[in-house]
């Protein structure tokens, strides 16, 4: 049991930018027309979770929290893969501007050079209307 939760651990590695509302969002008025959960995922063939996570995460993190009305980053490292979920309180730009800002958060980053490129999907709509 007890090397099963060492692997289990080792294998899903959650990064520092979990759980943080970054400082410039803005709860005032934000999410009257809704919220987006917005998804990044970047593999990295061979990288340990380690390392996945000092490369993408502070990186993302920084870019992502620059986007308006965020509510939550959370950054998730596994060995290969990276991914990236932002919450926003949807603005004027609607999902698909949120999308766009966070596909330009990602593209900010400096990729390895055997990185997949970025996926960016769109996760979850709340009170979303017209999509």
């Amino acid at each position: 049991m007890r090397n099963t939760v060492i692997a289990v651990l080792l294998a899903v590695w959650a990064s520092g930018c979990a759980e943080k509302a970054p400082s410039g969002s803005t709860g005032a008025g934000a999410g009257a027309a809704g919220r987006v959960i917005a998804k990044v995922s970047v593999r990295i063939p061979a990288a340990t979770a380690e390392t996945v996570d000092e490369l993408l995460t502070p990186g993302f993190s920084e870019k992502a929290s620059a986007i308006g009305h965020v509510r939550n980053i959370t950054c998730i490292a596994r060995d290969g893969l990276f991914e990236g979920y932002v919450d926003v309180d949807v603005d004027s730009a609607g999902p698909a501007g949120i999308l766009r800002q966070v596909a330009a958060a990602i593209a900010g980053v400096d990729l390895p050079a055997d990185a997949n490129a970025p996926a960016i999907t769109l996760v979850e709509t709340i009170g979303v209307r017209n999509l």
